[in-house]
């Protein structure tokens, strides 16, 4: 099931501010993509342009995510 994988991923996209306040942050993809279930959600998130990624990378796509 990708309901706890996504919900784990985007909670580690989204860092506080010194303010308290959300933004979106960025995360070493090997940390996230952990296994193969973790890479599909991954990709499907970014064929659905809701995150970015890279070999390095994963971030939110749009602050309106947060």
């Amino acid at each position: 099931m990708a309901g706890p994988r996504l919900r784990d991923l985007m909670l580690r996209l989204v860092m506080p501010t010194r303010g308290g306040d959300p933004v979106g942050g960025r995360i070493a993809r090997h940390v996230v993509a952990t296994d193969e279930q973790h890479e599909r959600l991954i990709e499907t998130l970014v064929a659905a342009r809701l995150v970015t990624s890279d070999e390095r990378v994963v971030e939110l796509a749009h602050e309106s995510l947060v």
